[in-house]
């Protein structure tokens, strides 16, 4: 067996020397203490991504592919749909989707937008998924925010299950002790804050497994007048 890790501790295969910029994340590939790989380019942010990449490379190598080769591969990989996917860019303001919609998910998201814009304000918009998934994980929804500069809660987008009035999400944005957390229940809640109150530089980081992403394309209608 052997282990990976975007974080330089004990692992076999490790990412070091990690950059980013506002396109890309480049980093290393270290194999027990010697560096195999150089200038590794992923068009997705995020140090989750980065380790997935690496277990890509460590397969590579088990099946007798160069590493290097392997490594170099991974810069032509392209992402599925709502996968930190950047609709827009317009005026010094970047709209993006994401899938997220679990606590580690968004945690991650969050953390890999701040790292990729770091002269921006993120502004993680979050329509959470279920009234089940969001009452399970609730704690846990209330410690994902904390390096986003602005947090918008819209109520649950609720597919397949009975509505819950016990899972208030105006109360979880008050509870959330985020002081830039504010609840916009609605779509059109949530876009008309966005357009009173967002100043580039910024990026709108929408997570959502519903319809959330209609944010994005009706504040963008907006900022076109």
């Amino acid at each position: 067996m052997q282990t990976y890790s975007a974080q330089k501790n004990t692992a076999d295969w490790q990412a070091v020397n990690l950059r980013y910029t506002t396109t890309k994340t480049c980093f290393d590939v270290e194999l027990h203490g010697e560096i195999v790989a150089r200038n590794v380019t992923l068009e997705l942010p995020g140090e989750h991504n980065v380790g997935n990449a690496l277990a890509a490379v460590a397969v590579a190598k088990s099946v007798q592919v160069d590493v290097q080769l392997a490594a170099d591969a991974l810069a032509t990989f392209k992402t599925t749909a709502r996968r930190f996917d950047v609709r827009a860019e317009q005026a010094g303001i970047v709209i993006i989707d994401d899938y997220a919609h679990h606590p580690t998910a968004v945690k991650m998201t969050v953390n890999a937008a701040v790292k990729r814009y770091p002269d921006s304000q993120i502004w993680a918009v979050w329509q959470p998924h279920s009234f089940s998934r969001t009452k399970a994980l609730w704690d846990d929804f209330l410690t994902a925010f904390q390096q986003a500069h602005h947090v918008l809660v819209t109520d649950v987008f609720n597919a397949r299950e009975v509505h819950d009035p016990s899972v208030d999400m105006g109360a979880f944005s008050r509870v959330l002790q985020h002081p830039g957390a504010v609840y916009t229940p609605t779509i059109a809640d949530a876009v008309s804050h966005l357009s009173r109150n967002v100043l580039a530089p910024a990026v709108i980081l929408i997570m959502s497994a519903g319809d959330g992403p209609q944010i994005g394309a009706d504040y963008l209608r907006q900022m076109k007048g």
